[in-house]
């Protein structure tokens, strides 16, 4: 379905594709045809020391050699662009075979359609008509042969910064004006203009692609019967938007005849396209409005005069919002890469990238937040995805939750520099964190740790109060947010820079473990302060006060004397804050 079997433009034709065929037979000539099937995609993504003499890399990428003659090649038109994109497909078939293998995907996914049309924003359209059957197939021959490399010198040629990838399909239609008519189309990416240091500051790049076509030109218009078949034939060459080109299928698709508005001259046709990339350039390149908070941006780093890192080439990325379908989810089969990626759907990006909306959630790109599915995330996508994966989200936030309030939002270590003290550097801490929908939960601290020391560091991630308690073996710290979104920013960055003591020093935020026991004697969440305790009004009773503790669901405090069985005790609450145990008819023995 990706129509890979031509060689107009670089592809592999028939007979590529049967000489590679019949190397992998040869190579695996006892294996079944499943077999074969998957031993195919192996071979012809392999390196170089496994290709057999009938299949070798060159220059290009792959060179298919005839068994007849000496070192004649079977696809001499083999373009890198072209190469490049059928590695990408053997690659994505190997992957996608064994997947098939692993019964994770059927094999209708081998034979997907490309969502060429919906990928690219850009196309130039090559228009072939004729005023008979007879002088068509003549004259698109004559075409065929002349557009052969036409990809690769609008890639190299002149100023371009273009990757080019042509429909491999010529595309029959009926025009207004001719009896027969069929169109290519090349679709065309623009590169990031890397500005020279003679440039001037603001510089708009143009891409020029007067001086290719004008070639291109040169050699369609030395047809042999141009002459002979003079007001019978014509070449229309244009720059096509995204919507111009759905639009142009969808009268393809309901067998209408297609209009133009007018017809170009060939010098008409060299102005338009100029004007046109020109325009793709200002799109590309146009000036960002100001910046403002939690937007997302991308840049390049440099020294400034004075020697202090600056940002430069800003450039501020789409946000999208979305909503996650399968969380990102631990499952440690490798130590590189212990997490299995999630998916969220955002119908912004189905609009915009076509497609099912659907991007990838890797662990390595939420920060340390634990999602679960239903959550509202904000992202960004920095870079196109290849043909049959998903475009990867980066920079995930949780915009959102219905999660409880005593839900776990992350558990993870947090690395935190401290202050000097009587002119020397203590060591850092490391400590346990576990985040709440409102707090987050520090334990593991030192004895000399204060709530002025933390809230130096937790004041600028937004954090509005600080409680520290100390209690044996361990002590413990809750840092209380406004919201839950406060807690996500903080989670969603590894890292967090912080001036203090006129020095800029570097927060982590590091991973741990979800299916990490701790040890017997270390606790992890908080102790309490110790309660208060007094006697009772009824007879044989006594009241035990302490401090609520938010995030716990539910208390059990069991009760004894000292050779009896341990009773539940009775939980109420009254009046403030207090909770209240009441134990009646205790025993107290002596």
């Amino acid at each position: 379905m990706y129509s890979a079997c031509r060689h107009d433009f670089g592809y592999l034709g028939g007979t590529s594709w049967a000489i590679c065929s019949a190397l992998v037979c040869q190579t695996e000539q006892h294996q079944d045809l499943e077999k074969l099937f998957g031993a195919f995609f192996d071979i012809m993504s392999s390196t170089p020391a496994s290709m057999k003499p009938s299949v070798q890399r060159g220059n290009a990428g792959l060179k298919v050699m005839l068994p007849v003659g000496s070192n004649l090649c079977a696809n001499p038109n083999l373009t890198a662009s072209a190469a490049q994109q059928l590695q990408k497909e053997f690659r994505r078939g190997n992957r996608m075979f064994a997947k098939i293998q692993q019964r994770e995907a059927d094999w209708k996914q081998i034979f997907s359609v490309s969502k060429f049309f919906e990928r690219y924003y850009h196309y130039l359209q090559f228009d072939i008509t004729a005023s008979s059957e007879e002088i068509m197939f003549q004259w698109l021959s004559w075409c065929r042969q002349h557009l052969q490399g036409i990809a690769d010198m609008l890639e190299t040629g002149g100023n371009c910064h273009l990757i080019t990838r042509p429909w491999p399909e010529w595309m029959p239609f009926k025009d207004c004006e001719w009896h027969s008519a069929i169109a290519h189309f090349i679709a065309l990416r623009v590169l990031p203009h890397t500005q020279n240091e003679a440039e001037p500051e603001g510089t708009r790049p143009v891409i020029d692609l007067r001086e290719i076509l004008v070639t291109l030109l040169e050699r369609l218009c030395a047809w042999p019967l141009a002459t002979e078949h003079f007001g019978e034939f014509d070449l229309y060459i244009r720059h096509t938007s995204q919507a111009e080109v759905k639009s142009w299928l969808t009268a393809l698709d309901g067998g209408f005849p297609v209009k133009r508005l007018h017809r170009c001259t060939q010098t008409q046709v060299l102005e338009k396209l100029a004007e046109s990339m020109s325009v793709i350039c200002e799109k590309e390149k146009s000036t960002l409005p100001r910046l403002a908070e939690e937007d997302l941006v991308q840049f390049m780093v440099k020294l400034s005069v004075e020697g202090f890192p600056q940002a430069v080439k800003v450039r501020r990325m789409q946000k999208y919002s979305g909503t996650v379908v399968r969380a990102p989810e631990w499952i440690n089969e490798s130590p590189e890469s212990p997490w299995k990626p999630g998916t969220a759907v955002c119908a912004e990006v189905a609009r915009d990238l076509g497609g099912t909306g659907e991007v990838l959630l890797l662990q390595s790109n939420c920060g340390q937040i634990r999602f679960q599915s239903g959550d509202r995330v904000t992202f960004c996508l920095p870079k196109a995805s290849e043909d049959g994966y998903l475009p990867e989200a980066k920079l995930v936030m949780l915009s959102h939750t219905d999660r409880p309030a005593g839900s776990v939002l992350s558990c993870c270590r947090l690395h935190l520099p401290r202050p000097l003290s009587d002119g020397k550097q203590p060591a850092p801490l490391n400590l346990d964190l576990h985040a709440f929908s409102s707090k987050v939960v520090l334990s593991g601290l030192s004895i000399d740790v204060g709530e002025a020391e933390l809230m130096r560091f937790f004041s600028k991630q937004g954090a509005t109060k600080g409680i520290v308690a100390h209690a044996r073996g361990c002590s413990f710290a809750s840092i209380t947010f406004p919201s839950c979104v406060d807690v996500a920013t903080f989670l969603g960055r590894s890292a967090h820079a912080f001036a203090d003591d006129k020095e800029t020093r570097i927060a982590l935020l590091l991973n741990r473990s979800p299916i990490r026991c701790p040890a017997a004697d270390e606790a992890r969440l908080p102790a309490l302060p110790a309660p208060t305790i007094r006697p009772g009004e009824a007879p044989a009773s006594i009241f035990v006060n302490w401090a609520p503790l938010q995030l716990a669901l539910g208390y059990a405090s069991p009760c004894g004397g000292a050779s009896s069985s341990w009773d539940e005790g009775a939980l109420r609450r009254e009046e403030g804050e207090a909770l209240w145990l009441v134990w009646a008819s205790i025993l107290l023995k002596h």
